[in-house]
């Protein structure tokens, strides 16, 4: 048998299983190894959806408090109705994006695929969303700085990234993670390069790749992937902390 014959099974030992989409979550361990957990404050969970995020960050950092951003308001409900016990949520049924505006998003219910849209489409179920910048939201909240700032907004991310741009400039976020399309034929997401071209001259660099996706028609290449991007290695690093494991983790 051709050796290239066993690319797909290959793939699977050196990355693991396909992710479920609505089961990906961030390597905590490998956060752990340069900044304790326990130290995490602040955290933003952009397109929060239901929660599942949302519920992870609460039992990987402890000490933090979580605002979950969700713009559809029937998830929004049913995110409020989750965490309506839980005194470190705050649930803000608003869109983040790169101004101050109002914004179509589709409206399917509870579907992770909801996604903010150019034009409505005859027959589609959408919503009229408020749209902030992630720097309005701190002004307005008094947060100095982020420790972790999720976004997964199905195609937005970038927009809710320049959204950031001053407390990107001034360091003030620890660490962020977003959905990048990782070839060519994925056009529903923002291209990996993209995100490099935004934030490396703003001083954050690729920490990690995650939440790996194949392309759904069997090529055997990645179509999505979540990208941890931050400021640089803590003074403490060592020549052991530089090897990094095929599996990511």
């Amino acid at each position: 048998m051709p050796v290239f014959a066993s690319a797909p099974a290959m793939l699977r030992r050196i990355f693991g299983r396909q992710p479920k989409p609505t089961l990906r979550e961030p390597p905590f361990s490998i956060l752990a190894r340069s900044v304790p957990l326990d130290d995490f404050r602040i955290v933003l969970d952009v397109g929060a959806n239901i929660g599942k995020m949302t519920r992870r960050c609460l039992e990987h950092f402890p000490n933090a408090r979580i605002w979950s951003f969700e713009p559809v308001s029937e998830t929004c409900e049913v995110l409020r109705r989750r965490f309506a016990d839980e005194p470190r949520v705050q649930v803000r049924q608003q869109a983040l994006g790169s101004d101050q505006s109002t914004a179509s998003i589709e409206a399917a219910g509870t579907s992770v695929g909801n996604m903010i849209v150019g034009r409505e489409e005859p027959g589609g179920r959408y919503e009229r969303v408020p749209v902030t910048t992630g720097d309005a939201f701190l002004a307005e909240t008094g947060l100095p700085a982020v420790d972790f700032l999720k976004i997964d907004t199905e195609g937005h991310d970038l927009k809710v990234l320049i959204g950031f741009t001053a407390a990107l400039r001034r360091g003030a976020i620890r660490f962020l993670q977003v959905e990048a399309s990782m070839n060519s034929t994925n056009v529903r997401h923002v291209p990996i390069q993209d995100f490099m071209g935004f934030l490396e001259p703003l001083g954050y660099h690729l920490y990690r790749v995650t939440g790996q996706v194949l392309e759904y028609d069997g090529r055997g290449i990645l179509r999505r992937a979540d990208l941890i991007f931050w400021r640089g290695l803590p003074r403490h690093f060592t020549d052991d902390d530089a090897v990094i494991p095929l599996s990511g983790v």
